[in-house]
């Protein structure tokens, strides 16, 4: 999955050299003003590839998330994320165990929040230590899959650290 600079997709599969430029969601704040975060995952309960899209504006931090489906090739709007997408510098969502996976949080907390693909439904995920004591913004943290499970990895100068979220 490619996201270029005003909020357009695109999806490539190598191995069958398919392509296909999305449309822009129509519920998207406008590209000018806003970031999003996004991801890319399958939802098996529908037997379909999804793309998430979750634009939020610089003016008020407000957001909005929209699903394409693949299959009907269409955008919806779903509840909007009760949490602050800033991102940590990583805007692509992770993929692990039928949801999308971000960094998310408040000006004074930092969670793991996950949008399950089946349901649509936001929730958080019980985290290590590391996540929450607002600190991530300082050092290279990401999330990334491990085995079929959600790990925290974090650079501490020249120490590459992995925390497993658990398996679910």
């Amino acid at each position: 999955m490619d996201d270029d600079e005003f909020n357009h997709y695109s999806l490539v599969n190598p191995s069958t050299r398919e392509f296909r430029k999305l449309s822009p969601s129509p519920f998207a704040f406008d590209p000018s003003g806003c970031v999003d975060d996004y991801g890319l995952g399958y939802d098996s309960q529908s037997d379909d590839y999804k793309v998430v899209s979750i634009s939020r504006s610089f003016r008020s931090n407000d957001n909005v998330v929209s699903v394409y489906a693949l299959r009907t090739n269409t955008w919806k709007k779903i509840e909007s994320s009760p949490y602050n997408h800033w991102n940590l510098g990583h805007k692509s969502g992770v993929f692990v165990s039928g949801a999308l996976h971000w960094f998310a949080g408040t000006s004074t907390s930092t969670v793991i929040v996950a949008l399950d693909l089946a349901d649509e439904k936001f929730r958080t995920v019980p985290s290590l230590g590391c996540v929450g004591d607002n600190k991530l913004s300082a050092v290279d943290t990401e999330l990334t899959v491990l085995g079929g499970c959600l790990c925290v990895s974090t650079k501490w100068g020249n120490r590459k650290h992995l925390g497993d979220e658990g398996c679910r």
